[in-house]
């Protein structure tokens, strides 16, 4: 379908949808970041208009050829009226399918799969069968399945079942092993003090089933790592374990599982430094070990052994080595210890060293270990495993199991001291932040099946599940629905020059993203603030990333770039900028927001610690994720996570928008100042979405009803509102003026209230938002030149007063020539030319949150060349 028809259809069909004659609605879909050559499940969300689609509407997918796909589909957000505002929907396709058409409505019949996954409650879990593998999730799993049975393929009718594992030790199937020093670790010493590994002891608290349906279904585990020593310093310290959560994805007719595994750091970072996570599968092979075959995968080839004859000589070897001509090779794996050095490693000793077989930059993120008789095997593989390293891939001959390390224990014990105990210039004072509550979630996956990893191509189903595939609305669809806002999809030919700039901004970051390697356990998603900057303060300038500057270093979504990032995604459709906003989303949900109840607070003053509880609270920019004194709510605004939720139905992202809520909201923790108060009204309206429930909605408008009449009534909306949502009244008088404040214009309360107005068409609000995009007219300071677009677009496409208009083109004019933030000219983007015209990155930020509202105000930047009006 061409880019002109596909248009054509969109309006055909939206301008039916609007007028009330469509009772199917047609979405045109297109499947992004699909890699591999194997069929995979693939889902995401459906953005559909008001009042179109209840909540009960059958669902077809179809071909371009007009054949339709087995699929299944769940609201996951609503309009105020009741109707669905995204459908989460998923299928299995093939590697070259790119376009899909989603079909909705009362009287559309759904295909029924061949083959449906099964889920049935048990008394502590739940019995699950996809058709291929029978296994059961419960509390005595160790986190992980059990009683699990391999079924044969219709070639193999006459093959038994294979029972996959063994049932030793499942509080240690998931492990996470600290090890505890004796003393604090000087920083004059390389290598940490004396101490001892505190293994930890895995409980599973519950076992909830998060989402079923005929081709997908997720149980989520929720438990505690139990430990003797780590965080035991920490005196009288009301905690007891650290929080896991491990969810377990099964897909029908499949007999691989998807797993994301969460935790929650728990330690004292002066003694508590992680030494090893990981997953370790046993499995019931047969007792002969000399055939069995390890296979791991590199970058350029694959290291293959036996335990008995590493040179397949012959194939199987018609000896049992009885006279040791060859290694035993009992285990090896692969560690990748940088995101750009990996290597393949065996062992013929547990207490020996280990042999180096392979290296290279990135592995093939995966490993095999298979016996010949019965023909089965098991792959694992981890999915971005050089971009969260160190990480690893171990199989042992010996003991038959498999691993995967999520910090594999040949790296050095993880240090998660700050960098210094000192404040350093612009640093929140204080006392410096801790590690303590920070969280992280891996994906992986483990394959069952039957011959060996070549016959159940196992390096094509690893190409295929350590991608990034999402479903996704066409742009011009996404943004003429409204789900987002008043917006409008990429158009290069009306916005040329706009449209250029934004996205040289956001390939410039990226492009950096890439360069400098922004890659880590803890720092995969995030970009850095300040680029050869000159400053009094800080005069070094030799074209690097002040990685080491203590206020900035990190972003720690400062301007809320995870925003920026969904939003050219969503406008675009770049397979580049959804894994960037993904990955972005996971870390600032994850990392810089924290989920400890028990927080260890010192003040300067004094040495005693105080313990509170900061979920749904996060940490400033500093060089350390956690670094910085301030702990907040802005840093934990979920304005895109609610859409990153809406597109893939990602149980974690929806677990933290409920930790926010109850921080927030519920227990009234949220701060007055504009910087934060919007991360409550997001917390509140995703809620809203999700459940289509008044509740949440009555409390929205009981504080938008005093929020709009004090701002009425003084010209401009307020800075500071001391507000509690529960009881619906203020805490005292709003104070201070949003229009020369940029908090109020970039920490989320303009995207609020623009997007709120969008949706309810209030025009008390409308005539609010106007008389504040009023004020700020007067206002040139620094901030104006980013951080004003959105709420001078909102005013003129409300009123079509041309001052908007001029303003917004004086504006856009401070960003070209040598002032353009960023050069047009990418071949500077490196070396002696390159440069950040603003201070941060998060300038860029501030400026990209707006600017697509600036493409929904205006027709075509013609515009914006008008002679302007004083």
């Amino acid at each position: 379908m061409s880019e002109v028809s596909l248009l054509l259809s969109v309006v055909i069909v939206l301008a039916a949808v609007q007028a009330g004659l469509a009772r199917v609605v047609e979405v045109p879909m297109r499947v992004v970041g699909l890699s591999g050559s194997v069929e995979r499940y693939v889902s995401g969300g459906v953005p559909l208009p008001p009042g179109q689609v209840p909540k009960d509407a059958g669902l077809t997918l179809l071909l371009p050829d007009g054949k339709s796909l087995p699929s299944q589909h769940r609201p996951i957000a609503f309009w105020p009226d009741g109707s669905v505002k995204w459908m989460l929907v998923g299928c299995f396709v093939d590697s070259d399918i790119e376009r899909l058409t989603v079909r909705m409505g009362r009287e559309v019949r759904q295909q029924a799969p061949s083959t449906k996954l099964r889920v049935t409650k048990s008394d502590d879990g739940y019995a699950i069968q996809t058709g291929v593998l029978d296994f059961v999730i419960d509390k005595h799993g160790g986190g992980f399945i059990r009683h699990a049975r391999l079924k044969p393929g219709r070639q193999e009718q006459d093959a038994r079942q294979v029972d996959l594992l063994r049932d030793d030790h499942p509080e240690r199937r998931w492990a996470l092993d600290y090890y505890i020093a004796d003393q604090p670790w000087p920083s004059t010493r390389a290598v940490p003090p004396p101490g001892r590994i505190d293994h930890s002891r895995l409980v599973i608290d519950a076992v909830e089933l998060e989402q079923a349906g005929p081709l997908h279904a997720c149980v989520v585990l929720r438990g505690r790592y139990l430990h003797q020593q780590m965080g035991r310093r920490f005196v009288d310290r009301p905690l007891d374990g650290s929080r896991v959560d491990v969810r377990i994805h099964a897909f029908a007719g499949c007999s691989y599982l998807i797993l994301e595994h969460t935790f929650v750091y728990e330690g004292d970072p002066q003694h508590d430094f992680l030494q090893s996570l990981g997953l370790n599968i046993p499995l019931n092979f047969a007792a002969d070990k000399r055939r069995r075959v390890t296979t791991v995968a590199g970058q350029q080839r694959t290291e293959q052994w036996m335990y008995a004859n590493p040179l397949f000589a012959v194939d199987p070897p018609d000896k049992s080595n009885p006279n040791h001509d060859f290694p035993y090779w009992r285990s090896g794996g692969v560690v990748q210890l940088s995101s750009d050095y990996y290597r393949t490693f065996k062992l013929t000793d547990p207490n020996g060293a280990a042999l180096t077989m392979d290296e290279g930059r990135r592995a093939g993120g995966w490993i095999d270990i298979s016996q010949p008789s019965p023909a089965w095997g098991c792959a694992v593989g981890m999915v971005d495993m050089a971009e969260n390293f160190p990480t690893g891939l171990a199989a042992s001959n010996e003991a038959a199991t498999i691993s995967a390390m999520l910090y594999p224990p040949q790296a050095s014990p993880l240090d998660l001291r700050r960098y210094t105990q000192l404040l350093g210039t612009g640093e929140a004072d204080g006392y410096p932040g801790q590690a303590t509550g920070v969280s992280k979630t891996h994906r992986l996956w483990v394959y069952f099946h039957l011959g060996d990893q070549a016959a159940a191509r196992c390096a094509e189903l690893a190409a295929a599940l350590n991608g990034h595939a999402i479903m996704t609305a066409e742009p011009a669809w996404l943004a003429q629905s409204g789900v987002v806002g008043p917006i409008r999809e990429l158009d290069a030919q009306r916005f040329s020059k706009i449209e250029a700039l934004l996205t040289d901004m956001t390939d410039f970051m990226l492009a950096h993203q890439r360069r400098y390697q922004w890659y880590g356990l803890f720092d995969y998603g995030d970009f850095q603030q300040i680029y050869r900057y000159r400053d009094p303060r800080n005069a070094t300038d030799n074209m690097r990333w002040m990685n080491d500057w203590g206020r900035w270093a990190w972003v720690n979504d400062e301007a809320l770039i995870s925003y920026w990032l969904m939003m050219q995604f969503l406008r675009t459709g770049r397979a580049d900028y959804w894994r960037a906003a993904e990955a972005m989303i996971r870390h600032v949900r994850d990392v810089d927001v924290k989920h400890t109840q028990s927080y260890p607070l010192c003040r300067a003053e004094s040495a005693e610690y105080e313990y509170r509880d900061i979920r749904g609270f996060g940490h400033r920019h500093n060089v350390h994720h956690w670094g910085d004194a301030y702990i907040g709510p802005r840093v934990a605004n979920p304005v895109a996570w609610r859409l990153y939720y809406y597109m893939t139905g990602d149980g974690r992202t929806r677990d933290v928008i409920d930790e926010v809520y109850q921080a927030n909201v519920v227990e009234n923790r949220v701060w007055a100042g504009s910087d934060s108060m919007s991360t409550a009204l997001y917390a509140l309206y995703g809620k809203w979405e999700m459940t289509g429930q008044d509740e949440y909605r009555r409390m929205l408008e009981q504080f938008l009803d005093a929020y709009i009449s004090d701002a009425l009534k003084r010209g401009q909306f307020a800075t500071n509102t001391e507000w509690n949502f529960l009881a619906g009244r203020a805490g005292r008088e709003f104070r201070g003026t949003g229009s020369d404040d940029f908090f109020w214009h970039s920490f989320g309360m303009a995207n609020f209230l623009v997007e709120w107005q969008a949706l309810t068409a209030d025009e008390r609000l409308a005539q609010a938002i106007v008389q504040h995009a009023r004020a700020a007219l007067s206002h040139s300071g620094w901030s104006s030149n980013y951080c004003h677009f959105q709420i001078l677009s909102a005013a003129y496409r409300l009123t079509g007063d041309d001052i908007f208009r001029a303003r917004i083109a004086e504006l856009l004019a401070r960003h070209e020539g040598t002032d353009r933030p960023v050069p047009a000219n990418r071949d500077h983007w490196f070396g002696p030319n390159a440069r950040l015209v603003p201070k941060t990155a998060s300038m860029l930020g501030f400026m990209a949150s707006g600017l697509p509202y600036v493409f929904g105000a205006l027709q075509d930047q013609r515009q914006l060349d008008l002679p302007a009006r004083p």
